[in-house]
């Protein structure tokens, strides 16, 4: 899979069936549709992060291009302490989070199992 962000092809990482496209050259993350869900520990804590995910009014960033169908994605915002912006899909395929987007998630009280959260501090060195 290419980047979206920079265009350099992307690696894939698995952990307990869960695949993430990780680009090494920007830090960015790929998670197809479900697998944030799969990260959330608690699956219903994971429903209600993406029910609280808000249009962003305005952004600086650049809009960028789904890896898989190439429409152009939807900024939304995750308001909590820390908003973070991520891209998803308007056909639904899945988010991008740009370089430490997903550790901001976390640190922020997503519940992780512990595995993968060491998988994550070992990898992105963020959390």
């Amino acid at each position: 899979m290419i980047c979206p962000r920079c265009g350099m092809a992307m690696i894939v990482m698995e952990l307990d069936n869960i695949e993430i496209d990780h680009c090494f050259s920007c830090g960015g993350v790929w998670l197809d549709t479900g697998e944030l869900e799969k990260l959330i520990k608690d699956y219903s804590s994971g429903m209600v992060w993406l029910t609280e995910l808000i249009p962003a009014e305005e952004s600086s960033e650049p809009r960028l291009k789904c890896p898989i169908c190439q429409k152009e994605m939807e900024k939304l915002v995750w308001a909590l302490e820390e908003p973070v912006t991520v891209d998803r899909c308007p056909e639904g395929h899945g988010v991008w989070l740009d370089n430490g987007e997903l550790a901001a998630i976390i640190r922020q009280g997503a519940s992780i199992d512990s595995q993968i959260a060491s998988l994550f501090e070992e990898i992105f060195q963020k959390i």
